[in-house]
């Protein structure tokens, strides 16, 4: 079985200017700019050539008035050519009614996404945890091995300095000259249906987004259709480790291939070995399927591929893999693979570990779904090397916390101490009882034997962590794990401001 795929050729080149992303627009305005994605599709906007202004609930104030702060009909200019909103962005929200009233196209995110993949090789990676990573890990491969992508990814790769492509798009987007077109795929209401990609990659499926499926069924239905619109010709590749992905992909009628831990997987990780979070393996093909360079000379089998992982977790294995064994479809070289999964230097807010004065370590990271919280919690436990893990969890969603409640109260029993602010409103109405839910998971986590409060602010949190670190109840080599996908990420610089003033006063 081979498992090579039809590409168009990715040496030919794109034209130059705005036609090179496929939009025929030169001048573009983004509602609610700062959003996730919305700023990688600025930067591939901009490298093209086009002028982009903006604006966003979140932005302050700039000199070159670009991004403007909050919402106003007055934001968009009436010689914009094209308008782009968020999915957070509502259709009634004055910029796009402005827009609209001017005869101005708008499109959503999503929609613009799936535009701007047409008449290319697209690359669509799904799945309920690890899209981000899978797509960032695969854009470090892929340009490493000269393929030149245009990436769009929905978060931010780290740019640590080490030998990484992560400078090329620090704000998770890229222009590339390659008619391959690299991005990361929201299930969220259906939003990845833009797309149809050659490849499509599901990382795994679980219960989420409650305010747009109703059951799982219609959750695992919107995948199937998803599955269902990789190309004739096109692989789809899976999490074999998952039960849902396996059925799913049982009804693609495209080529599919696996990867996880398990024997059954086309593309597996054996012989881990970890260290303080960190993991090596040796990536292995199944049933005789050598994964390797088929041209019939310079066979480098992925058989004899050792990984070594910068970023820490398990999880991030089963990520390696299936950006791998994306990249092999595209018969980049395993030595390549290898190479460039070693420098991959994360993601932000993706178990960023940031070093506070008074050797107290604090670890930000993005989970907020059960799974993702427990993979958090087991890898900053590897990290900590048996020191005390405190953890601040900001609940994301009144839907899914409340449909998730218990299983969010059993994937936090991994900290020492526990702490839960209120939960943070995402398209949600705002007189949500977020303080009343996160009482509730408190009361659970209590329950299972957590040491346990809610605080309902952000700022009460950095009180209660500065008093702690003052009064020594915080001590050096203890780590702190900063959790959600709302604003707890702030977290990191209050406390870190109160420190240096503490220190400078003493």
């Amino acid at each position: 079985m081979t498992l090579r795929i039809s590409l168009n050729s990715p040496e030919r080149k794109l034209p130059e200017g705005a036609r090179a992303v496929g939009c025929q627009y030169e001048r573009v305005h983004l509602v609610g700019a700062l959003g996730s994605g919305m700023q990688a599709l600025a930067d591939v906007f901009r490298t093209a050539g086009c002028n982009v202004t903006g604006s966003d609930a979140q932005a302050i104030a700039e000199p070159n008035g670009l991004i403007h702060p909050g919402h106003a009909p007055h934001h968009v200019p009436e010689h914009a050519e094209l308008v782009v909103a968020s999915g957070a962005v509502p259709e009634d929200n004055c910029e796009l009614v402005r827009a609209r009233h001017l005869g101005i196209p708008t499109f959503s995110y999503a929609q613009m996404l799936g535009r701007l993949a047409r008449g290319r090789t697209c690359l669509a990676v799904a799945g309920t945890h690890g899209k981000s990573t899978v797509a960032a890990m695969a854009a470090e491969i892929l340009l490493a091995a000269g393929l030149d992508p245009t990436v769009v990814l929905g978060a931010m790769p780290r740019d640590t300095g080490r030998n990484c492509f992560a400078r090329q798009y620090p704000q998770g987007g890229r222009l590339g000259r390659s008619e391959l077109f690299l991005a990361e795929a929201c299930e969220y209401a259906g939003n990845f249906l833009h797309l149809s990609p050659q490849v499509g990659l599901i990382t795994g499926i679980e219960p989420d987004h409650f305010d747009c499926y109703r059951s799982r069924a219609e959750l695992e239905a919107a995948f199937e259709k998803f599955a269902s619109q990789v190309l004739p010709g096109g692989l789809l590749i899976v999490c074999g480790d998952c039960p849902v992905a396996r059925r799913v992909a049982a009804t693609s009628p495209v080529r599919v291939m696996s990867y996880g831990f398990g024997e059954p997987n086309d593309v597996r990780a054996v012989e881990l070995r970890g260290t303080a979070g960190r993991y090596q393996f040796n990536m292995v093909g199944h049933r005789q399927e050598c994964l390797c360079h088929r041209q019939g000379h310079g066979k480098v089998c992925l058989c004899h591929a050792s990984i070594q992982l910068s970023v820490a977790g398990r999880h991030n294995v089963l990520n390696a893999l299936a950006a791998a064994a994306l990249a092999t479809a595209l018969e980049v070289p395993p030595p390549v693979i290898a190479a460039s999964l070693r420098s991959f230097p994360g993601l932000r807010r993706r178990l960023e570990v940031v070093p506070l004065l008074g050797g107290v370590r604090l670890i930000d990271d993005y989970a907020h779904h059960p799974t993702a919280v427990a993979a958090t919690l087991a890898t900053a436990r590897e990290i900590s090397g048996g020191r005390r893990l405190w953890c601040i969890f900001q609940p994301h969603q009144v839907s899914r916390t409340a449909a998730l409640l218990d299983e969010f109260a059993a994937s936090l029993q991994n900290a020492d101490k526990v702490c839960v602010t209120d939960v943070f409103r995402a398209r949600e109405p705002v007189d949500s009882p977020t303080g009343e839910l996160a009482a509730r998971l408190v009361d659970k986590c209590r329950r299972l034997g957590s040491d346990a409060l809610h605080l309902h602010k952000i700022e009460q949190v950095e009180n209660w962590l500065a008093e702690a670190i003052w009064q020594g109840e915080l001590t050096p080599g203890d780590v702190v794990v900063t959790m959600g996908a709302g604003d707890v990420g702030k977290i990191r610089n209050g406390l870190g401001q109160w420190i240096r003033k503490d220190r400078a006063a003493g």
